[in-house]
């Protein structure tokens, strides 16, 4: 897309293990070329064991600011020279902001997924939901149903300690919400659910595309609205199979949403949130026609 790389192009890139799939350099990519910005955004695969000396590349070679992608999101943290208040509660980054030599962390996650949450016109505070899977994602979609005030959160993980954890931390800080931990192989079990007034009305599927979804008979015969919502987006969300007659949502909406938001954070007042919405709103437009 671009033709003019020059010594005074910015650099800008997303740090990630494996990075291939990843639509971060496509959209930041579109929206500097279609904004006249003098950047490019790269992929920048990074083995677990060179991460720190990652974090040092972007100081050094003058990066002025990345995305974090799984699985990361926490490991990087310590390589960090401070996080905002956002990222240090959630315990994960998906933003560095690189500024006079300092690495700052963010987390543009949580925000992006409250975004998609009102776009969709999904009012939590009276309902209880199931977040399955504990990793960086889980953990800022747990901190903006907080925001959000949700009643009754379920956090549902392989390692029943993580959400233990999980809900203590989380419990704390969001004292009008509550956070239970369950264990992921009890909520595939058929008759884990009996009593329609404990099935979730909204399921939050943070798990990797590689994990297959299929609805559990507990789960297929829950009466009236009910959401499954899938951060997953094109191809990885195949394999996600949403209860019949349940709305299905994935994460094209949640990716597009912190990826504006981590543009503000790198263009200081250079944009406004409404000219970074209607240029990212663009790329979300043409990715889903795609779809």
């Amino acid at each position: 897309m671009r033709k003019d790389i020059t010594g005074e192009t910015v650099i800008y890139g997303i740090v990630g293990k494996p990075i291939d799939h990843s639509l971060s350099p496509a959209i930041h990519n579109t929206v500097f070329h279609r904004a006249g910005i003098n950047a490019v955004y790269l992929p920048f695969p990074v083995e677990n064991s060179r991460l720190g000396e990652a974090a040092a590349g972007l100081r050094a070679l003058n990066i002025h600011g990345a995305n974090v992608t799984i699985p990361y999101k926490a490991a990087i943290i310590p390589f960090l020279d401070r996080l905002d208040g956002a990222a240090a509660e959630i315990g994960a980054v998906n933003t560095i902001i690189v500024r006079s030599g300092q690495l700052l962390g963010a987390n543009t996650d949580w925000s992006g997924f409250a975004d998609s949450l009102e776009q969709h016109r999904l009012k939590v505070e009276d309902c209880r939901v199931a977040v399955l899977g504990g990793g960086g994602s889980a953990r800022a979609i747990l901190y903006a149903l907080g925001e959000k005030n949700c009643k009754e959160i379920e956090i549902f993980n392989r390692t029943f300690e993580k959400a233990a954890a999980l809900a203590e931390r989380f419990n704390r800080h969001f004292p009008a919400s509550r956070f239970t931990a369950r264990r992921l192989e009890d909520f595939f079990q058929d008759d884990y659910r009996r009593l329609e007034e404990e099935i979730p009305a909204l399921i939050i599927d943070t798990l990797p595309g590689t994990m297959p979804f299929d609805p559990p008979r507990w789960l297929r015969h829950r009466r009236g609205s009910a959401t499954y919502y899938t951060i997953n987006y094109g191809p990885a969300a195949a394999g996600k199979k949403s209860p019949a007659g349940w709305r299905r949502l994935d994460g094209l909406d949640m990716l597009i949403s912190q990826a504006r938001r981590s543009f503000l954070l790198w263009m200081g007042d250079q944009f406004s949130p409404s000219e970074a919405r209607e240029l990212y709103g663009k790329v979300y437009e043409d990715l889903r026609s795609r779809a």
